[in-house]
């Protein structure tokens, strides 16, 4: 049976965990659609910065980032009380989404494979971007539709996931 520590203490894996269906399938399911969404939301012209919607996208933005580094806090050498510390590791996954997916029941449990998938994080998403732009490209031409991603806003949109969830890069 499979097991993975989650911070405090050991817990037993589940059957979807330990399948191939959590990960590395639902990552490469749901990748190329977050980046479909997150392409759409930012093809907003210069008119619509100051926008309530983008108001809101920049403050859910601060937020994240403000969970991130509590998360960052409460994984130093800091002793705190346990409603806390348990309030710090309900958004452990920010720092970390690929946790979401519980990639050490699906074989990952080493220093090595953790350290390896946590490395090439970067460069999977850049694949992964990179297919969603291609795969637009052929669409278009295939269905005949006049718009395909821009250049310029796939990168903005895989330079955006780097800075957010990468932090050894920003």
């Amino acid at each position: 049976e499979e097991w993975y520590w989650d911070g405090d203490t050991c817990q037993e894996c589940t059957f979807l965990e330990t399948s191939s269906i959590l990960f590395p399938c639902m990552p490469l399911i749901l990748g190329p659609l977050v980046i479909c969404i997150l392409y759409r939301m930012s093809r907003d012209e210069s008119d619509k910065w100051g926008s309530w919607r983008n108001g809101l996208a920049a403050f859910l933005f601060l937020l994240l980032n403000h969970f991130q580094v509590t998360t960052l806090i409460n994984s130093s050498n800091l002793e705190y009380s346990s409603g806390i510390s348990g309030w710090f590791n309900v958004f452990a996954f920010t720092e970390d989404p690929s946790s979401i997916f519980s990639p050490s029941c699906a074989g990952f449990q080493s220093f090595a494979s953790t350290m390896l998938l946590k490395a090439l994080g970067p460069l999977a998403v850049g694949v992964l971007v990179a297919l969603t732009y291609a795969v637009s490209r052929i669409v278009v031409k295939v269905l005949g539709k006049t718009e395909a991603f821009d250049p310029n806003r796939t990168l903005n949109v895989y330079f955006s996931l780097m800075f957010t969830f990468f932090a050894g890069i920003s």
